[in-house]
C-alpha cells in the first residue's frame, strides 16, 4: 500500500495535470470536497466544478507534506497569473485518506481569510483599522 502522504503528493500532480483516470483511482466513491465555496459536494460535483479549474493555478510548489494519523496536511504555493490583486497564493489543505484512497478534502480556511485580509487591508486606507481576529477581518473607524 501507498504512503498517505504519497497519495496525497499523486493527487496534486493529477489535479495540475489534469489526469482525471489518476484523479478519480485516487479519489474514494464516497468523497467529500469542503472549502469555504463548496459545502461537502459529493465526488461527482468534485470532478464537474473544481477539478477543471486547475488552469487557472501555474507552479505548484508542495513545501510540506505531513501525516497525522489519517489525514494529510499538503501546504503548497502556487501562482494564478489572472489574478489582479496578488497572483501568489499558499495553501493548507486538509485530506482524510482511508486505506489508499482520499476520502475527503478540505483546504483551510484560514488561509482564504488571510489572503483576502491581506488584499483588503490596502483597500481600507486610512479611514479604517483592521485587524485580524481568529481568521476573522474586524475593522472600525478610528
Amino acid at each position: 500500500m501507498a504512503e498517505k502522504t504519497d497519495i496525497a503528493r499523486s493527487l496534486f500532480e493529477a489535479y495540475q495535470k489534469q489526469d482525471r483516470v489518476l484523479g478519480g483511482r485516487l479519489i474514494a466513491n464516497d468523497f467529500t470536497f469542503t472549502s469555504p465555496y463548496d459545502d461537502a459536494i459529493d465526488r461527482a460535483a468534485y470532478f464537474k466544478r473544481c477539478w477543471p479549474t486547475s488552469g487557472f493555478f501555474k507552479g505548484f510548489v508542495l513545501e510540506k507534506v505531513v501525516e497525522l494519523g489519517d489525514e494529510v496536511f499538503v501546504n503548497y504555493k502556487a501562482t494564478i497569473p489572472r489574478s489582479r490583486h496578488n497572483p501568489k497564493i499558499r495553501g493548507v489543505d486538509d485530506a482524510e485518506i482511508v486505506g489508499d484512497r482520499i476520502t475527503e478534502l478540505r483546504p483551510i480556511p484560514r488561509n482564504f481569510f488571510t489572503q483576502e485580509t491581506e488584499r483588503r487591508i490596502g483597500e481600507l486606507g486610512a479611514s479604517c483599522v483592521a485587524l485580524v481576529v481568529r481568521d476573522m477581518l474586524v475593522h472600525h473607524t478610528p
